[in-house]
């Protein structure tokens, strides 16, 4: 992972679930020191199935789109 020069700001971040970890990823990435707090020692979804879906809007427009080109 490329990460940029280090800035010297300490960044914590309470909570690693998806949106605590990819802040944590980012922040890392543009050179920030970061360090993650999770209450659950396995993490928030061990073993858990979390389904990441298009939008509405998208499937909207995919669907518009499948229409327009048939």
């Amino acid at each position: 992972m490329k990460r940029e020069p280090r800035t010297g700001i300490n960044t914590l971040v309470v909570g690693g679930g998806i949106g605590g970890l990819t802040f944590a990823i980012e922040a890392h990435r543009k050179g920030h020191d970061v360090r993650v707090l999770e209450r659950n020692d396995e993490g928030q979804y061990s073993g858990t199935y979390l389904p990441i879906q298009l939008s509405t809007s998208k499937r909207t427009k995919l669907t518009n789109r499948q229409v327009r080109s048939s």
